[in-house]
């Protein structure tokens, strides 16, 4: 049992992190771009604690500039 349902949380996390591209607003606003950001770190941070698969935190640290430049604009 406990096989089963650790597979079936990963399968979850993997369709919800899919089927989030299709309510994705990032280009419409920052704030959506912010909220897509922190669900990325959140993936990352859970596949690599649970799945073993290295988190680019060099992505995140550019994109959080990004972020910052984007804010400054507005």
């Amino acid at each position: 049992m406990k096989a089963v349902l650790e597979e079936m949380a990963q399968l979850a996390a993997q369709a919800g992190n899919y089927f989030s591209g299709f309510l994705d607003k990032t280009a419409e606003d920052v704030s959506a771009l912010e909220v897509w950001l922190r669900r990325y770190v959140v993936t990352g941070e859970w596949a690599e604690k649970y799945l073993g698969r290295s988190h680019d935190r060099q992505f995140v640290a550019e994109m959080e500039a990004w972020l910052l430049q984007l804010k400054a604009q507005a």
